[in-house]
C-alpha cells in the first residue's frame, strides 16, 4: 500500500519523521509533493527539499518486511521527460508521479514528439513548444483529442459524461489557446457543441503554427490509423 504525503513541509525534520511514522505503518512506499502548504501550484516546486528530505531520512525509514529505505516517489512540476530524469538526478528519488503534465500532454513520455510537449515557463504555466512543431504533431495532437472523445463514446454511457470528457479536452488544448478561445471552450456545456468548436479550432491551429505544409496533406501518410466515430476531417 503506498501514500500520499499531500505536500512537503517546511522543515526538514517533519518531513522525516512523517515518514518515518508512514513506514512504522506498513506502508509500501511514500509519495510527496515538492511544495509547502503555504505555496500556490503556479510556484515552482521545490525539488531541492525532498533532496534533503532523503538525505535526512536516510537509514530511519524502512519496509516493514524487506527492511530496505522506504521508497520515496516524487511529484511535481514535471512535464516533460527531462523534468523527470532532473528530479530523479537532483534528489535520490526512487520513482516520480506525474498528474497535471501528463493530462495536458497524454504523450509526455514519448520522446519522438517533441514538438507536442508542451514546456514549463518556469512557473507550472504551459507554453506550446511552437519551434519543433511539424505537420505531423499537429497530426498526432489531433489524434489525441479524437481518441480521447472516441474512447469516452465507447465506454462512457454513449457520451453522456460530458463533464469528464470536456475537462480532458480542455487540458489537452489549454497550452495551445489564448484567453479569449480558452473561455470559449471552457464555456461550453455540450458535446454537441464541443465538435462544433472543434471543427473551427482545428484550422486556425494548422493555419497558425505551419503555414508552409497543411496538416491534412500528411493524412494520406497514415491512413493506417482508424478514424473515430464523429471523424473530424
Amino acid at each position: 500500500m503506498g501514500l500520499l504525503l499531500s505536500r512537503i513541509q517546511d522543515i526538514i525534520s517533519s518531513t522525516v519523521e512523517i515518514i518515518r511514522r508512514l513506514a512504522c505503518m506498513g506502508v509500501d512506499w511514500v509519495t510527496v509533493h515538492c511544495r509547502t502548504s503555504s505555496q500556490r501550484s503556479s510556484q515552482p516546486a521545490l525539488h531541492h527539499l525532498l533532496s534533503e528530505v532523503i538525505a535526512a531520512g536516510r537509514g530511519s525509514a524502512s519496509h516493514l518486511a524487506t527492511g530496505c529505505p522506504l521508497p520515496i516517489i516524487l511529484n511535481g512540476d514535471i512535464q516533460s521527460m527531462a523534468d523527470a530524469d532532473r528530479a530523479w538526478s537532483m534528489t535520490g528519488c526512487q520513482g516520480i508521479m506525474v498528474a497535471r503534465g501528463l493530462l495536458s500532454s497524454p504523450w509526455l513520455f514519448d520522446a519522438s514528439h517533441t514538438g507536442l510537449t508542451a514546456v514549463s515557463s518556469g512557473h507550472g504555466q504551459f507554453i506550446a513548444n511552437r519551434d519543433l512543431l511539424s505537420s505531423l504533431d499537429l497530426l498526432l495532437l489531433k489524434r489525441a483529442v479524437n481518441t480521447w472523445i472516441d474512447l469516452n463514446l465507447r465506454h462512457s454511457d454513449s457520451g453522456r459524461n460530458f463533464v469528464s470528457l470536456h475537462r480532458q479536452v480542455y487540458w489537452m488544448l489549454e497550452a495551445w489557446l489564448d484567453s479569449t478561445r480558452r473561455r470559449l471552450l471552457h464555456s461550453l456545456t455540450g458535446f454537441s457543441g464541443l465538435i462544433d468548436w472543434l471543427d473551427d479550432f482545428w484550422p486556425l491551429l494548422e493555419f497558425s503554427f505551419d503555414t508552409r505544409q497543411p496538416l491534412l496533406s500528411s493524412m494520406s501518410s497514415y491512413s493506417s490509423m482508424s478514424s473515430p466515430l464523429y471523424a473530424i476531417q
